[in-house]
This record gives structure tokens, sequence and C-alpha cells, in this order.
């Protein structure tokens, strides 16, 4: 697996309801779920997208929500990359938010593929207001090399908000796959 670690300044706005609760386009009021959580006001969710640029062009022209194509397969060679979106966090008495994400893959037999810890999702910018959600600077883009495991690959993304002393784990997985097999 080749593991490229991402800082991007990239922060487009996604409307969330007032009470910082997921809801799906209609309003309904949506449970936590192991990729998508809040503690309160803080809410994360951990998307993992197999085309990044796309990603990115759907982002940046959110009005006001976007439709984002989550992927749970990759072949083997090709990239997967695993965004975060959270709003909610603590600002410090100046107002700026100090989140930081770790990030941790298992191989598909559970053992430990990498840790990346301590990467910066928001650093030093003035915190979003509440109901918006910003892209975490930091990202990551995982690819299956050929003499690595075919099968299913999971990926946590612990979210810490420095300033409040909390933190969301959330998890997602992917299956790798090889179409000549």
């Amino acid at each position: 697996m080749k593991l490229v670690f991402a800082i991007g300044l990239f922060s487009g706005l996604l409307l969330a309801g007032d009470s910082h609760a997921w809801m799906d386009r209609d309003g309904t009021l949506l449970p936590n779920a192991e990729y998508r959580k809040n503690i309160g006001a803080f809410s994360a969710w951990l998307l993992l997208v197999d085309d990044e640029e796309e990603f990115f062009r759907r982002w940046e022209t959110l009005v006001p929500v976007a439709n984002i194509e989550t992927a749970d397969r990759i072949e083997r060679g090709r990239f997967i990359t695993a965004f975060v979106i959270f709003g909610g966090c603590a600002k410090d008495s100046v107002g700026r938010c100090d989140v930081a994400v770790d990030f941790r893959i298992k191989n598909p037999d559970g053992t430990d593929y990498g840790f990346i810890p301590n990467q910066r999702a928001w650093d030093n910018y003035s915190g979003p207001e509440p109901g918006i959600l910003v892209l975490s600077q930091a990202y990551l883009k995982i690819r299956i090399e050929p003499d690595e495991f075919l099968g299913e690959y999971s990926v946590e993304a612990t979210l810490r908000d420095v300033n409040a002393d909390r933190s969301i784990l959330l998890g997602s997985a992917f299956v790798a796959y090889d179409p000549m097999q």
C-alpha cells in the first residue's frame, strides 16, 4: 500500500442543521454511524472517494449541498482518498479552532498497516460558524500495491478538538480487488 499524506487549504462550506445533527436532503435527522458522528456541536464525517479531482470540484461548488459519491471498492493500483469534513469545533479566546486528526489503516487480516498521527485538520484559522462544515486540511491517499493483500481494509480517523479536549473516532472500509482475478 502506498500512503500519501496531503494537506490542502480547501475549505468549502456545507450547511448542517442548527443542532449540528446530521440531516438528509429532506431535513430528516440521521443517527450517528461509524463514519458520521457528532458529540454535541462537534460533528465529523469520514468520506472515502476514488476520484479526488471530482470530489474537489464538487466540494468547491457546494450550493448549498453537493452530491458526493463515496467509494467502497478500489482496483489494485488505483488511489482511494480519505477525507474528513467537520464543524462545531471550539474556538479559543481569539476565535480560532485547533483540530488534529490521526489516521489508521488496517490490513484485511486486522493488523496495522499504517498510522499517521497528529495531522493538522484545522490550525490557527477562524472557526467555522455554527451550522457550517469545513474540509480538513489533512487527508490521506491510499493505493494497494501488486504485492499486497486483496480484501477489506479499514480506515479510521480520530478527529481531536484540541481547544475542547474532545475527540470523535470515525471508521470506514473499502475492498481492494484485482479485476483479473
